[in-house]
């Protein structure tokens, strides 16, 4: 895949740019090119004035499982004991956090599927959030004996102390409704009402061009 493969770009008339993970057989993992490629786009959309707002999305049935397993298996090769690939790595996610919150412009999650530890942190990250009713999130890294420290932080930000630590500390997968609770996203909603406003924002976009 290349890097527009990655993720996909739609911009609207409105000035709405959808930016949608697109690394479905991976579960829109945030390897190098997918992090590369949100790091790129959010940075150009923040410059574009005809850009008003972001929603960021997701293809297949994860919004975002983490970091890339394989590739970061792989990266432990290295004759340091990877901690020159973990570093970058670790810059490169940052970055992309730190771009979307310092985007000029509104960026709202839209997850369908799970968000799991760098994807809940990306979650967050952005301004708004909405869920499918369906959606779920975590922070798994406990049970493989590691603590989700970056995603902590994000999550911090938007719940009081005590949710994101229960979830850390945990592991377990919250639905929508208690990720709205806690206020790791604005409202969860029927998976039929996003597909419905997907439709009508399209329907709308087809008739403007059908006028003369």
């Amino acid at each position: 895949m290349t890097s527009s493969d990655f993720l996909l770009r739609e911009l609207s008339e409105e000035g709405v740019l959808r930016l949608t993970l697109n690394d479905v057989q991976r579960r829109n993992a945030l390897s190098e090119a997918m992090l590369g490629a949100l790091g790129t786009a959010f940075e150009e959309a923040g410059k574009d004035p005809a850009v008003s707002v972001i929603i960021l999305a997701a293809n297949g049935p994860a919004f975002c499982a983490s970091h890339g397993l394989k590739e970061m298996t792989t990266g432990r090769a290295g004759d340091d004991g990877s901690k020159a690939y973990f570093a970058k790595i670790m810059v490169m996610c940052s970055g992309v956090m730190q771009g979307i919150v310092n985007c000029p412009k509104p960026v709202i999650a839209e997850v369908t599927g799970i968000a799991t530890a760098a994807g809940c942190q990306l979650v967050a990250s952005c301004d708004l959030a909405i869920a499918a009713q369906s959606a779920q999130f975590s922070t798994p890294g406990v049970h493989i004996g590691l603590f989700c420290s970056n995603p902590m932080v994000a999550l911090s930000r938007n719940a009081a102390n005590k949710y994101p630590m229960e979830m850390l500390l945990t592991g377990d997968m919250i639905s929508a409704a208690r990720a709205c609770e806690i206020g790791l996203v604005n409202r969860a909603l029927a998976e039929d009402t996003l597909q419905e406003a997907r439709g009508k924002r399209q329907e709308a976009r087809g008739n403007r061009r059908g006028c003369t």
